[in-house]
């Protein structure tokens, strides 16, 4: 990019110098010609031509532009252009640090607890705000260590200010905690293993028990009089059976990828400004990366995939497989750790207008024990 500089050259009789630059074939142009004064633009070697040929007269730069314009500017600005940066990131940083903390707590000595319990999970002033997962993880743990004072806690984000609010658990909530509750089943089955800690146990390994039956009692007895009425707890795996009946078509329509599109968003002041645009008719799924937020605007990402559906025709054997593999999917999504699927078998696959029609049958090793609050009826009475 070429520099071009507008000079003016004044003085008296300028022509002489002007008839000088013409005859040494010294490119110029915008000439402006007055009495005693001369404005014209030439690039930055012919200025320099111009200034060897002066003698009397006053030549001045008075504007400079291309490249060494900018860079002129960038000199003048760039104390400007630097704190400006600054100001940006003590913007930013300032936006991701808590400046208050506020509980809201009626009991002094609990207000306290609460404090210490965020000053240990690194939540307090002069820290660094806590992303919303973060913030449910300490809620949480809050609660579970001070279950027996606190029966509500929740912590809201309002810019650079927090605010604790808790509700304090109370003496009948705490007498309701420490009720008395039988171990009952919750389905029919085959006990096969039996993990008791309290209670009287009824029912054995081995034993079929049906839903809804007592397998640990809360009822202590000698005999037939009752000693002791205690939380039983305790865990009971048994042997339970399931039928799950599923369809799927013999023919479906399938979503593929096809092309993706990368997007730079601005949001400022609840307006969203879009960079670049990009549209599509087709089917299409959003992922949004967040660059930098706060009160004022957000930079964001956003990854927009391009979906068509396509036509899929399975196979009898590779739809079997699918629907198999659904049906197991259903039974282990509800089973927790230690639990398993002990026997899977086909009972029934059928072709019909174009659908296939799967009846699977499970046996499942599985905790059906669950806490049926005792009602002490002698004591109601």
């Amino acid at each position: 990019m070429n520099n071009y500089y507008k000079i003016e050259i004044s003085g008296k009789n300028v022509s002489h110098i002007f008839n000088r630059i013409l005859t040494e074939k010294i490119n110029i142009f915008d000439v402006s010609y007055k009495k005693d004064l001369i404005t014209l633009s030439v690039i930055y070697e012919d200025y320099l031509k111009i200034k060897k040929l002066n003698t009397i007269y006053e030549i001045k730069i008075i504007e400079i532009n291309g490249l060494k314009k900018y860079k002129s500017l960038y000199k003048f600005y760039r104390l400007f252009i630097i704190l400006f940066l600054i100001s940006l990131v003590f913007i930013y940083i300032y936006s991701k640090i808590i400046f208050k903390i506020t509980i809201d707590c009626q009991n002094e000595e609990l207000k306290s607890i609460v404090k210490e319990e965020l000053k240990k999970n690194n939540f307090s002033i002069f820290t660094f705000q806590k992303p919303f997962e973060r913030i449910t993880e300490i809620k949480n743990l809050i609660k579970s260590n001070n279950k027996d004072q606190i029966e509500w806690i929740e912590i809201e984000k309002n810019g650079v200010f927090h605010n604790v609010s808790i509700i304090e658990r109370k003496k009948e909530q705490l007498e309701n905690d420490i009720a008395k509750h039988d171990l009952v089943a919750s389905k029919n089955g085959i006990i096969k293993d039996m993990y008791i800690t309290s209670g009287e146990i009824l029912k054995n390994k081995g034993d079929y028990v049906a839903k809804g039956e007592v397998i640990v009692s809360s009822k202590i007895k000698k005999g037939d009089e009752v000693k002791n009425i205690v939380d039983a707890k305790g865990k009971v795996f048994a042997e339970v059976w399931y039928r799950v009946k599923l369809s799927a078509p013999l023919k479906t329509k399938i979503k593929v990828v096809n092309g993706s599109e990368t997007l730079l968003n601005l949001k400022i002041l609840g307006k969203k400004i879009t960079i670049f645009k990009y549209q599509n008719k087709k089917i299409t799924e959003e992922h949004k990366k967040i660059l930098f937020n706060n009160n004022m605007f957000s930079i964001h990402l956003e990854k927009t995939n391009t979906i068509e559906e396509q036509e899929k025709a399975y196979s009898e054997e590779e739809l079997l497989k699918i629907i198999l593999y659904q049906a197991e999917k259903s039974i282990l999504d509800n089973l927790d750790e230690n639990e398993k699927i002990l026997l899977q078998k086909t009972l029934k696959n059928t072709i019909r207008d174009d659908k296939m029609y799967v009846e699977v049958f499970f046996k499942v090793y599985e905790d059906i024990a669950y806490e049926k609050e005792f009602i002490n009826e002698e004591k109601t009475d």
